[in-house]
């Protein structure tokens, strides 16, 4: 629950039909656990930039849903922040990087499709995508993560040539809801490299992609 989606696919073209797993695009929203459409009932199109085709129609989430996404995702926070482990941050961020890597096929092609970037190069930001989740579910685990922190010499001393008045103890921890705005050219990389992060440390994200790859 800590990672709130706000994408509504509506209507897809044959697109779905060569996919392996065509639950990659999900026909509903979820957010907070709870199915439902966007508040405005607006949707907009998503084109295939080679041709012109229409992809996909997407729901478009608006100002209400976007403040519902950011009371959910505040809610999830103290049982993501306080009620889980860097060990079991970091083994889910790694369970999400292996599916990446199990769907490579699917994701590049809805990838090329809404991108238009060649498939070897779409094949290529999916590992690369993965890659930012293993990163992080590594860091999740190092003692200078969430919860963890460094002792350091205070930068205070007596006199010229005095050592340090004593020391510091920094801690790191989760500052709370994320808000996260991803580009279009590395729709799912740029995804990876944002949120990777803030689950790793705690935080609970809720994303706007850009409308161009959705």
């Amino acid at each position: 629950a800590a990672f709130v989606a706000t994408r509504n696919v509506v209507a897809l073209s044959s697109l779905s039909f060569t996919l392996r797993d065509p639950s990659l695009l999900p026909p509903l929203t979820v957010v907070g656990g709870k199915k439902g459409g966007g508040a405005e009932k607006k949707t907009f199109s998503v084109f295939n930039p080679a041709n012109k085709n229409v992809i996909a129609t997407v729901e478009s989430m608006g100002k209400v849903d976007t403040t519902r996404a950011i009371d959910e995702a505040s809610k999830a926070l103290p049982s993501w922040k306080d009620e889980t482990t860097g060990v079991q941050r970091g083994a889910i961020l790694q369970k999400w990087s292996d599916l990446l890597h199990a769907n490579t096929d699917d994701l590049a092609t809805i990838m090329t499709l809404e991108s238009g970037k060649p498939l070897a190069e779409s094949r290529g930001e999916v590992s690369y995508a993965a890659s930012f989740l293993s990163y992080y579910a590594g860091e999740a685990l190092r003692p200078t993560s969430a919860g963890g922190g460094i002792i350091i010499p205070t930068p205070f001393s007596s006199g010229a040539g005095a050592a340090p008045r004593g020391t510091l103890l920094a801690m790191k921890e989760a500052v709370g809801v994320t808000g996260l705005i991803t580009p279009w050219n590395f729709p799912l990389a740029m995804i990876t490299r944002k949120v990777g992060p803030a689950l790793a440390v705690g935080c609970t994200v809720v994303l706007k992609p850009s409308e161009l790859t959705p």
